[in-house]
């Protein structure tokens, strides 16, 4: 079974965008960001997450007013 996402951590503005980093970066591999649909949020990526961040430095985010970002006044 794999690893739970890393803690959220929290861009700090107006409108919190809360975010997962593996921050591990591999030399010589790019990094990947994971970016969820329109109606999910970055928890949908906990199975592979930790795969991936296993052999790249892994981001996931939650988008402004999905998951534990912030609302934005308007979109």
């Amino acid at each position: 079974m794999p690893k739970r996402l890393p803690r959220t951590r929290t861009l700090k503005g107006d409108h919190k965008l809360a975010h997962y980093d593996s921050g591990t970066e591999v030399a010589g591999e790019p990094p990947i960001v994971l970016l969820h649909q329109s109606l999910a949020r970055s928890e949908d990526w906990e199975n592979i997450f930790p795969r991936l961040a296993t052999r790249y430095r892994t981001v996931a985010y939650d988008a402004r007013g999905h998951g534990r970002s912030g609302r934005a006044p308007d979109y």
